[in-house]
């Protein structure tokens, strides 16, 4: 076990003050031997009245970086290659407006973790991902396999690599497939890209980057795009499949022993929060709860 303090933390603030506290404090409970700081970026847009002094409070005492991005770009999809859009990323300013970016450029430490603010950890998964990267340009679970069709049909974590199905044979996959947001978005057919497969990429509500090297590989510096990039599906696919074509595998590592996403909501994730109010209260009057008990 690698125990120096070699990794930044980089988490994006949309809301859940009380979730983000809890987040926080416990990764920090368990990993603190390997954190130098943590850049926590305030979205520009806030949502249900939150208070960012409040959050502040909550996050007292560990090492926190504090930025507030200057645009908000929410879920829009930024994806594109074309020129405009990568002479809009030649600004910094909305560049680093985008999610995790911030961190990902000011991070000082040889290691990067990214992580979502509905964590909650039971265990040092930071030390479990420092020693299995070896190589690697990153650490993490690989695929939304919950959505894909592929799951156990020839394809599961690891395999996402070798697996490559022709456009026309994902189509078959897709056919009475219930999660269909592939076929919705029009991600499907002749001319389409059919690997990596639609829904895959590095799940990027914890995941650790060897930074130095994951920097080469982006823009402005590489071709990938960058890495808190949305398509029409989700965030970080645009970058695994730019990664992907340029022949770089990654391991697949599961966190689940080590930690819970969503864990405020029945693990179903924290977007329908985003937009409903009511559930909102709800998910953040659960974490006040646990931080009182447990963070304090």
């Amino acid at each position: 076990m690698q125990n120096s303090k070699q990794v930044d933390v980089g988490i994006m603030i949309y809301g859940k003050p009380y979730q983000t506290a809890v987040s926080l404090h416990t990764l920090y409970k368990y990993s603190k031997q390997h954190i130098n700081k943590i850049y926590v970026t305030f979205e520009k847009v806030q949502p249900f009245g939150f208070d960012m002094d409040e959050l502040k409070a909550l996050l007292e005492g560990l090492p926190v970086v504090y930025n507030v991005s200057e645009r908000f770009f929410g879920f829009q999809n930024l994806s594109s290659n074309s020129i405009k859009q990568k002479l809009k990323f030649l600004i910094p300013s909305y560049r680093k407006s985008v999610r995790y970016q911030y961190a990902w450029e000011e991070a000082k430490m040889p290691y990067l973790f990214l992580m979502h603010n509905d964590m909650l950890f039971s265990g040092d998964l930071i030390g479990k991902y420092l020693d299995v990267i070896g190589t690697d340009i990153a650490a993490g679970s690989i695929g939304q396999c919950w959505n894909c069709p592929a799951f156990n049909k020839g394809c599961v974590d690891q395999q996402y690599y070798d697996y490559r199905p022709s456009s026309q044979e994902l189509l078959e996959l897709y056919k009475d497939w219930p999660h269909d947001r592939a076929s919705s978005m029009g991600l499907l057919g002749e001319g389409k890209v059919s690997w990596p497969l639609p829904e895959c990429r590095l799940n990027e509500f914890v995941a650790l980057f060897n930074i130095p090297a994951a920097r080469k590989l982006v823009f402005p510096r590489g071709k990938a795009r960058l890495f808190g990039l949305k398509n029409s599906i989700d965030f970080g696919i645009p970058w695994f499949q730019d990664i992907s074509h340029m022949g770089i595998k990654l391991r697949h590592t599961s966190y689940d022993t080590h930690a819970e996403h969503g864990w405020c909501s029945n693990h179903a994730g924290g977007t329908q929060s985003l937009t409903n109010e009511n559930l909102y209260v709800r998910e953040e009057e659960i974490a006040k709860t646990y931080f009182e008990e447990n963070c304090k």
